[in-house]
């Protein structure tokens, strides 16, 4: 093969950069558990809080840290343990009718309970708490994304007043809320016997080797390879974040093959950096 590339194994020139998009596939999030890296003690104890202890959850952190990753994996992992693991995403400006009225059309609910709901009129706390304890009757996790957009107190507070309410009813309806640091504060300001019944799972940042490895994983998946430096300067950069970790390693990906090189240099990872922040 021409061009310097060594192997006719990985994908031929007219498919690589389509491969590099694909492998790297920053544009959603994971959805498959192993390319989730560096959270399997998180996923263990969101397992092990909500499928076995039956409590509420808050998935917390900074944007980029890969909160939405894990919860649509933990949401997989839940799935097969039994429960009904259904996700959603908060919008501006939604109260609680809003957050959860989404949800109706997938719940496993008993037979005839959805004629019951009003459709001309909001849902309150009550009904939809009401609603969720009569018409389930199979464990399901409501996954809330994007939660950090509720910015009224109001329906924060509403929602601490759900989650209390879902606890004490026993209801087999269980929620998941995913957002940022704040929301702790400002569900438990309103419930603080809420601690007890909500496990709150940070997302921290990665440790240096788990995102080497992503690099890897991703750069094998496009039929590619990384020279070391270029490797641990993009691991530097990332500072803990799988989302720009895989980003860069994108741009260097293509740099690399803008030059028809099936191997990614430092000067690559570089140029890589270089062009994400100007497209930033």
């Amino acid at each position: 093969i021409s061009g310097g590339r060594a192997s006719t194994a990985g994908p031929s020139i007219a498919f690589r950069r389509n491969a590099v998009f694909a492998a790297f596939n920053t544009a959603v999030p994971v959805s498959d558990r192993h390319g989730l890296a560096g959270r399997k003690k998180e996923l263990a104890r969101l397992i092990d809080a909500v499928v076995k202890q039956r409590k509420h959850a808050l998935i917390y952190g900074a944007r980029g840290s890969g909160k939405t990753s894990l919860a649509r994996v933990f949401g997989d992992l839940a799935d097969e343990a039994g429960c009904v693991a259904l996700y959603g995403s908060a919008s501006e400006g939604a109260g609680v009718d809003g957050l959860f009225r989404p949800f109706l059309d997938e719940l496993p609910l008993q037979r005839g309970i959805a004629a019951t709901i009003p459709a001309d009129r909001p849902l309150s706390v009550q009904q939809v708490a009401n609603l969720f304890v009569q018409g389930v009757n199979q464990r399901t996790l409501l996954i809330v994304d994007e939660f950090d957009r509720v910015a009224a107190e109001r329906t924060r507070h509403e929602v601490a007043t759900l989650l209390k309410l879902l606890t004490d009813m026993h209801s087999m309806v269980q929620i998941v809320l995913v957002g940022i640091a704040g929301n702790v504060d400002g569900l438990l300001a309103a419930h603080p016997s809420l601690r007890r019944h909500l496990f709150a799972q940070p997302v921290s940042p990665i440790e240096r080797d788990e995102l080497a490895g992503l690099l890897r994983l991703c750069a094998q998946q496009a039929g590619l390879s990384f020279e070391e430096e270029a490797v641990q300067t993009i691991v530097s950069a990332a500072i803990g974040s799988p989302y720009h970790a895989r980003l860069f390693g994108m741009h260097a990906a293509l740099a690399a093959e803008g030059a028809g090189r099936d191997r990614v240099t430092l000067a690559d990872a570089q140029k890589g950096l270089a062009e994400a922040l100007a497209e930033w």
